[in-house]
């Protein structure tokens, strides 16, 4: 069974979002592993089957309390 075959077609209909996220500048310069990863999920996603895919980080670095739109902007 390949991994497409383990996710139903019409969830691969579905955009998929990846949310890439680091609250401070800090983390942003030396939490570079953890951002490579996240970013790696985009290839995760398309090994999976989906196609519509899109990558939220904008919000790099901002702290919460700044500007943080999270997850209520992909719904």
């Amino acid at each position: 069974m390949t991994n497409a075959e383990l996710i139903p077609a019409a969830i691969l209909k579905r955009k998929a979002v990846v949310y890439v996220r680091q609250s401070t500048q800090s983390q942003v310069m030396t939490n570079l592993e953890s951002k490579r990863r996240q970013y790696d999920l985009v290839n995760v996603a398309r090994q999976r089957g989906f196609v519509d895919l899109e990558i939220i980080d904008d919000d790099l670095g901002v702290r919460q309390a700044e500007r943080w739109r999270g997850p209520a902007s992909i719904v």
